[in-house]
C-alpha cells in the first residue's frame, strides 16, 4: 500500500503524456483558503521546505498539483512540463512563478490549468494536493473585472467532484463562521476540522526554519491545556498523515470503477493499435514513400511539358510556357544585338595575316581571332538565358516537392538529387552552344589575293550577320533538348533508383512514426501496467 497514491500520480501523468483525456474522478486532496490565511505556509510545514512564490496580491494563479513522495536520497523536485530533477528549491520556486505567467499570463487572471510538481524527500508523507487560487470576495483596482467568478469557479471545478478531499485552511484570527474556505467547501463538504500553528508572517520575515517552526508547533499543543486532550490527533504532523490515510481509503474505494475504467481504455487502445499499425509499417511506409516520389516525377512532367490529366491550366503560366517564353525573349534579344565589325577592320586583318608570307588563313591568324572575339560577345547573354530557364525548372521541381513537406529529410534527400540533375544539364546545354558558337568561326580560304580581299570583307560580314542568326535561332531547341526533353527522358525517370539507398534509409531510420499511434501505444502500455497494479492492490488488500 505504500506505494498507492504513487501509483495514482503516475497513471494522471501517463494520460497527460499520451495526450489523452483523463475523464476518471480519481480522488486528490483539494486546498482551499482566503488570500493571507496560510496556505502556502501549511504546504510548506508539509515539505519543510521554502519553495513557494508569496507576495501582497493574488499570487496562487493557477492549480499547483503537488505530489509529495517519501523518499530515501536528496530532496529535489520534478515537474511534469521540464525534463530533469531541481535540487534547489529557491530555483523551483521561480519555475513556479514562470510557469504561472506562461499560464496565466502577466496580469492578474486566473488559469484552469494546472502545474504539476512532484517533490522527493524522506521528511514527507505519501499525498497528493492540489493548492488553488485564495478565494476572492473583493476586487481592487489592479485585479480584473471578474476575478471573483474567476477565482471561484477554479475552485468549484476542483472540490465539487465527489471524490475530493478537500482542505480548507482557516487563518487562526479569523472567526470559522466568517471563513471564506469554510464557506465555499461547505457548499459541497460540510464535515471535519485540524487544528496547526504555522509560521506568522513575522516568523518568515525573520527566517525561522521549518524545523524551529513543527518544534514550536509540537510545544504550543503540549503546554497548552485547551489542545492537550486533543494530543496526537492535532498538529501539522497528523493533519499530513490523516490526508495520507483519507486519500489511500478514497482511492481504495474507487478501485473497482478504476480497473473498468482502465480496461476500457485499454480495449480502445488495443482497437487503434489494430487500425493504426499495419499503415506504419515498413512495407506500408516503403508504398507511400516510393508513391509520392512518383507524384513529385509526375508532377514535374506535366508543369514541364503540359501534359495535365483533367483540365488544362487557367491560371497562371506553366513552368513549359515560361521557359518558352524566356528562350523566345532572349533568341529576339540576340539576333537583335549590334556586332561591331566592318570592312575596315576586315580589311586590315586579312592584309595582317599574310605578312610577309604568300598570302594564307590559318587557325590563329588576325581575322579568326577578329571574327572569333564578336562571336564570343553573344555567349555571355546565351550563359545568362540557361541561367534563367535553369532557374525556372528549379523552382518547378521546388513546387512539386511541396508533397514531400510531411517528411522533411526526404524532401531534402530529393532536392539536392534534383538540383544535380538540373546543374548537370545547365552545363551540358552551356557546352552545346559554346561549341555551336565555335564551329561558326570556320571558312573557306580564296585562292586569288586580290579575289580573297574582295570577297573576304563582304563574306565576313555576312557569315558573322549569319552566324549571329543560326546561334539565336539555336538557342529555344537547344534550351528545351537539354533542359527539358533530356532532363525529363534521362534523369528524371532514374531519380528514384540514383536515391534509393538514401530513401530505404530514411524509411526504416527516420521516417517519424505516426503521432497518433504513438499515442495509443503509450495508453496501452499505461492501461497494462496499470491494471497489473490494480490486481496487486486487490491481492493484497484481500490478504
Amino acid at each position: 500500500m505504500e506505494d498507492l497514491i504513487d501509483f495514482i500520480n503516475n497513471l494522471r501523468e501517463g494520460f497527460i503524456r499520451c495526450g489523452m483525456p483523463f475523464t476518471f474522478g480519481l480522488p486528490q486532496i483539494a486546498v482551499v483558503g482566503g488570500q493571507s490565511s496560510g496556505k502556502s505556509s501549511l504546504l510548506e510545514t508539509f515539505v519543510r521546505r521554502d519553495f513557494l512564490p508569496r507576495g501582497s496580491d493574488i499570487v496562487t494563479r493557477t492549480p499547483l498539483i503537488l505530489n509529495l513522495k517519501n523518499s530515501d536520497g536528496p530532496e529535489h523536485g520534478v515537474f511534469l512540463h521540464r525534463p530533469g530533477p531541481m535540487y534547489d528549491f529557491s530555483a523551483i520556486k521561480e519555475e513556479i512563478a514562470n510557469q504561472t505567467e506562461i499560464l496565466a499570463g502577466p496580469g492578474k487572471n486566473i488559469s484552469n490549468i494546472p502545474i504539476h510538481l512532484t517533490i522527493f524527500s524522506p521528511h514527507v508523507v505519501d499525498v497528493t494536493l492540489v493548492d488553488l487560487p485564495g478565494s476572492v470576495k473583493v476586487r481592487v483596482s489592479s485585479q480584473p473585472s471578474d476575478i471573483v467568478n474567476q477565482v471561484h469557479s477554479t475552485i468549484m471545478k476542483y472540490i465539487s467532484k465527489e471524490e475530493t478531499i478537500i482542505l480548507a485552511v482557516t487563518a487562526g484570527n479569523v472567526d470559522l463562521a466568517n471563513s471564506d474556505a469554510i464557506q465555499i467547501s461547505q457548499e459541497v463538504d460540510p464535515e471535519g476540522y485540524v487544528g496547526v500553528v504555522l509560521r506568522s508572517q513575522e516568523d518568515i520575515e525573520n527566517n525561522v526554519s521549518m524545523v524551529e517552526a513543527l518544534e514550536n508547533e509540537k510545544r504550543f499543543f503540549t503546554e497548552s491545556e485547551e489542545f492537550r486532550h486533543l494530543n496526537g490527533r492535532i498538529g501539522t504532523e497528523y493533519l499530513g498523515n490523516l490526508l495520507s490515510k483519507e486519500l489511500r481509503a478514497h482511492i481504495m474505494r474507487c478501485i473497482p470503477s478504476l480497473k473498468q475504467y482502465m480496461q476500457k481504455n485499454l480495449d480502445n487502445a488495443n482497437s487503434k493499435i489494430a487500425e493504426l499499425d499495419p499503415l506504419f509499417s515498413p512495407r506500408y511506409k516503403r508504398q507511400t514513400i516510393y508513391r509520392l516520389l512518383d507524384s513529385v516525377r509526375i508532377s514535374i512532367v506535366d508543369e514541364l511539358e503540359g501534359l495535365y490529366p483533367t483540365l488544362v491550366q487557367l491560371s497562371g503560366y506553366s513552368t513549359g510556357s515560361l521557359v518558352l517564353r524566356a528562350a523566345t525573349k532572349h533568341k529576339a534579344a540576340l539576333m537583335s544585338a549590334e556586332i561591331d565589325l566592318d570592312e575596315a577592320a576586315i580589311g586590315y586583318a586579312i592584309t595582317n595575316s599574310a605578312a610577309v608570307n604568300f598570302f594564307h588563313f590559318t587557325s590563329n591568324s588576325p581575322l579568326q581571332r577578329l571574327l572569333s572575339f564578336e562571336l564570343g560577345k553573344i555567349i555571355t547573354p546565351i550563359i545568362d538565358a540557361i541561367e534563367e530557364i535553369s532557374d525556372l525548372v528549379v523552382t518547378c521541381t521546388t513546387q512539386a516537392l511541396q508533397q514531400l513537406s510531411g517528411f522533411p529529410t526526404l524532401q531534402e534527400i530529393v532536392r539536392g538529387k534534383l538540383k544535380q540533375n538540373i546543374e548537370k544539364q545547365k552545363k551540358k546545354c552551356i557546352l552545346l552552344m559554346t561549341s555551336f558558337i565555335r564551329s561558326r568561326q570556320v571558312y573557306i580560304d580564296p585562292d586569288s589575293l586580290d579575289y580573297k580581299i574582295r570577297i573576304v570583307k563582304k563574306l565576313a560580314i555576312q557569315h558573322i550577320n549569319a552566324a549571329q542568326n543560326a546561334i539565336g535561332c539555336t538557342l529555344p531547341p537547344v534550351i528545351k533538348l537539354c533542359m527539358i526533353t533530356d532532363f525529363l527522358a534521362e534523369e528524371l525517370p532514374l531519380l528514384v533508383s540514383d536515391i534509393h539507398d538514401d530513401v530505404e534509409q530514411f524509411i526504416l531510420s527516420d521516417m517519424p512514426d505516426d503521432k497518433e499511434l504513438e499515442r495509443y501505444k503509450l495508453l496501452q502500455q499505461t492501461c497494462l501496467l496499470s491494471l497489473q497494479h490494480i490486481s496487486q492492490l486487490e491481492s493484497n488488500y484481500a490478504k
